[in-house]
């Protein structure tokens, strides 16, 4: 399932911080009067410009098996195929203060499976994109809306043998923060459209996303989360389908201003929730830049 990260986001957000700025002033006059320049902006150092952060995905077992190497479905506590870890790494640039343009490389580490190495472990490389964030679209006392686009390029072995050329995506991020309380509410939407070459229908594969979310601020740096999923696809021909339905309850722990860890359980929702059936999952993000 995609998975909000509060707002350091969803498989990985790039900051949109605003150029460093600074004052000087002069000291009093002997005389007993003083004088003041007045504030000037120090021009932002080139490396200002510049992003970089890496943020893990952990799709881990049921809880009543912590131990396995496989994940739950809806119906099994192993079913849902090896645990993995999702990797992604960027280096961006600011264009100005609310749009960031980055390069995304994605990669996963899985557990047992074909193609596994001596240790157990399969590494996969993923489809690369370019991602475009706009922070700050609109931004209110108490409203807030951020998106991003984003394009993959098809360069995987999967994407390879399915003759994709490609996805495009979009998410949108709207955020309320509700007065005089620590509660603050949000929606993600996304969409995702996939072409493939050898179809009759070229662009055959959408998928749609909406997640709203609750956060509530415990403590300066921690959060409590709740997180409902909810995706779906449109393939042609086939009409909309609904790809289930997940509860994330969460913490969300800014360990310093630069490192979040956020774990959190996956309650199926759609085939009801069992024990069995909830997996352990956590997500790191950690900003270099």
């Amino acid at each position: 399932m995609i998975r909000k990260m509060t707002l350091a986001t969803l498989a990985l957000t790039l900051g949109t911080q605003a150029f460093a700025q600074g004052t000087t002033a002069t000291a009093p006059a002997a005389s007993g009067t003083s004088t003041a320049t007045t504030p000037a902006a120090t021009a932002p150092k080139l490396i200002d410009k510049f992003t970089a952060s890496y943020a893990g995905v952990f799709q881990g077992p049921s809880v009543l098996q912590p131990g396995s190497l496989n994940s739950p479905d809806g119906d099994t506590m192993s079913g849902g195929g090896p645990i993995v870890l999702k990797n992604y790494a960027s280096i961006g640039y600011r264009l100005s203060p609310n749009v960031t343009i980055a390069p995304v490389a994605y990669w996963t580490f899985a557990s047992k499976g074909a193609g596994a190495n001596k240790d157990g472990v399969l590494t996969t490389l993923k489809d690369p994109y370019l991602k475009v964030s706009l922070a700050n679209l609109y931004k209110g006392s108490i409203l807030n809306y951020s998106a991003d686009v984003r394009y993959a390029a098809p360069v995987s072995d999967a994407s390879v043998a399915a003759k994709s050329l490609g996805y495009l995506r979009t998410t949108q991020n709207i955020g309320v923060d509700i007065p005089n309380s620590r509660l603050s509410l949000g929606v993600t939407g996304m969409a995702i459209l996939t072409a493939y070459a050898n179809s009759s229908a070229k662009f055959t594969n959408l998928a749609l996303y909406a997640g709203p979310n609750m956060n509530f601020q415990a403590t300066p740096n921690l959060a409590v989360t709740v997180l409902y999923e909810l995706p779906a696809t449109l393939t042609a021909g086939s009409g909309i389908k609904s790809d289930g339905t997940d509860l994330e309850p969460g913490l969300s722990w800014d360990i310093t201003p630069r490192v979040n860890f956020s774990p959190f359980l996956d309650l199926k929702t759609s085939t009801g929730i069992k024990m069995e059936t909830t997996s352990l999952n956590a997500m790191v993000s950690v900003r270099l830049l």
